[in-house]
This record gives structure tokens, C-alpha cells and sequence, in this order.
């Protein structure tokens, strides 16, 4: 496992798919994950979230990211339920989106399997 003394804070993901229903892990799922995740260490953009590692224990996978300011789209959406937001966040949250997917997809030849 890479250690990282930077003192920075980064958002660190529990991925649970690669455990069966018995606890034992599936070894199948946790090599694609660590491919994913090698690719991903590859990736510059300014509309991806940043991959800094990743490292497996007692069965589980976790992903180290970046952390971003402010707080989840989904919370974001939720929280303006009363309130809708406007024509022009949404087109600029959609284009940052699209800008994103088109780096993944055309620079990297990658397709985003997590999208929510």
C-alpha cells in the first residue's frame, strides 16, 4: 500500500461488489477493480475527479480520490427539491459532465462504468 503524508484530507470509496454473499472475496472482480484503477492513475483532466491509489484489505477494496469541495451532486439536487435550479447551472453542470466523459472516452479510451 502507498503511504501518502501530504496533509492533505482525500475522499477514500468502500467498493463491497467484490465480496460474495459468504464474505470470501471474489478474486475475478478484484483484478478488474485494480485495472481500473491502474488505468485511472493515468488520467489528467480538470473535469475528473483525481485517482491518487487504491488498496485492498480484509476483503474490501478502497479507492483514494481527491477530495472536492462542497457536497455531493445527489445531496445538491435533493436539497433544491423546493427550489429548482436554473436553466444555466444545469447546462453548466451538464457541459462539465460531458467534458469529463468526452476526455474518458476519446483521450483515454475508457467508458465510465460508475456514472450516478
Amino acid at each position: 500500500m502507498e503511504q501518502i503524508f501530504d496533509h492533505r484530507v482525500y475522499a477514500v470509496k468502500e467498493l463491497s461488489s467484490i465480496t460474495r454473499e459468504d464474505g470470501s472475496t471474489d478474486e475475478d472482480a478484484m483484478r478488474e477493480v485494480a485495472a481500473e484503477c491502474k488505468k485511472m492513475g493515468m488520467v489528467e483532466s480538470e473535469f475528473v475527479v483525481h485517482y491518487v491509489t487504491s488498496f485492498a484489505s480484509a476483503s474490501k477494496f478502497y479507492i483514494v480520490m481527491e477530495l472536492l469541495d462542497g457536497a455531493e451532486f445527489r445531496d445538491v439536487i435533493v436539497a433544491r427539491h423546493e427550489q429548482p435550479l436554473g436553466e444555466a447551472v444545469i447546462e453548466h453542470w451538464l457541459a462539465q459532465l460531458a467534458m469529463g466523459l468526452d476526455h474518458l472516452h476519446e483521450e483515454c479510451g475508457m467508458v465510465h462504468q460508475d456514472l450516478h
